[in-house]
């Protein structure tokens, strides 16, 4: 297939969850354009209570058939946003006639997947991207319709301000989009990804992968502990022989130098931060660090205690494979 034909778009239909479905709601409502959102069970408390969408644990009842056919396939047009179930080619054929999309927050085809603000902020990848892409029965390696690459602000630097970033960012590239397609059948060229530059990424969950190793060094340990900073709870570790979360971290140089052996280490304490020892030259600038119960442990720390992550949790970091379906989450 090289290129699909839109429009003019009479009826929209939305799969799964994201920020930008009230912003689309509104253009729909201004636009006279049929809006119609289906999501899962694991989904529905995401998304703004004040839409209209429909639960769904499936995609293969009469009555959702029904409704996506409820306007003429010309003119209805379906885009994926995380969606949880799998698309077959039945799905993809004879339910929605190839009039499904995706839109995906990585570049691609170099990040396939999930996980994708967390798994940048490791590698340190500063471009963020907007893309439209074909659904196939793999995995975000359909055709592009549309792909737009940016520089992420300095000032982001957590999954939460990357996220908001691209959201806002988002919300734009839709409306605009659809604005291209809303009065006039419009065919857009697709361009195939290329296989040979293709990367995946799986899925990651924060209370199995996000355990630290401490045998990192400086710059790595900040870039992993901020993978699993807001919205999430914090990168694991154990204190005292009990689990706590750290996020709000920072390499600093401005101390003397440390051996390997003394990673993890509180070497100074104030009252709302302290410097953490790595397996570098360089040492740690942590700001908070919670319990269980999301509680701060900060007054309770002193000097020379260490924070340590045994083996069997590192085990679990690497072994657990994240994968989710429309009701949960499995590992």
């Amino acid at each position: 297939m090289n290129s699909l034909n839109f429009g003019p778009i009479r009826h929209l239909i939305l799969l799964g969850s994201a920020p930008v479905f009230k912003e689309i709601s509104t253009w729909c409502a201004k636009q006279d354009v049929k809006l119609t959102i289906f999501t899962s069970p694991a989904q529905e408390k995401e998304l703004d209570q004040e839409l209209d969408f429909i639960v769904t644990q499936g995609i293969d009842s009469q009555e959702v058939k029904d409704i996506v056919h409820s306007e003429p396939m010309q003119n209805t047009l379906a885009i994926s946003f995380g969606a949880r179930w799998i698309f077959k080619k039945h799905h993809i054929e004879e339910l929605f006639e190839n009039k499904l999309i995706n839109a995906h927050g990585t570049r691609l085809p170099f990040d396939r997947g999930g996980g994708g603000f967390s798994w940048r902020i490791m590698k340190q990848d500063r471009l963020g991207s907007l893309n439209l892409h074909r659904i196939d029965e793999g995995i975000d390696t359909g055709e592009i319709l549309i792909q737009k690459t940016y520089v992420i602000p300095k000032t982001c630097t957590t999954p939460e301000e990357i996220g908001k970033d691209y959201f806002n960012r988002l919300g734009k590239f839709m409306t605009e989009f659809l604005e291209s397609i809303r009065t006039n059948e419009k065919t857009i060229d697709l361009v195939k990804q290329n296989e040979n530059l293709s990367y995946y990424y799986p899925r990651l969950y924060t209370m199995k992968n996000s355990w630290i190793n401490w045998e990192m060094n400086a710059e790595n340990l900040e870039s992993f502990i901020t993978a699993f900073d807001a919205p999430y709870a914090g990168a694991l570790t154990n204190w005292n022989g009990q689990k706590c979360s750290i996020r709000k971290v920072q390499v600093h140089g401005g101390e003397v130098y440390n051996h390997p052996f003394m990673a993890g280490i509180i070497l100074r304490k104030e009252e709302d931060w302290l410097i953490c020892a790595t397996a570098c030259g360089k040492t740690l600038i942590i700001e908070e660090i919670n319990d269980e119960e999301g509680n701060s442990i900060m007054p309770n720390l002193k000097v020379g205690d260490r924070f340590y992550t045994g083996p069997e949790d590192l085990h679990e970091a690497k072994s657990s494979r994240i994968t989710v379906t429309a009701t949960k989450i499995k590992s």
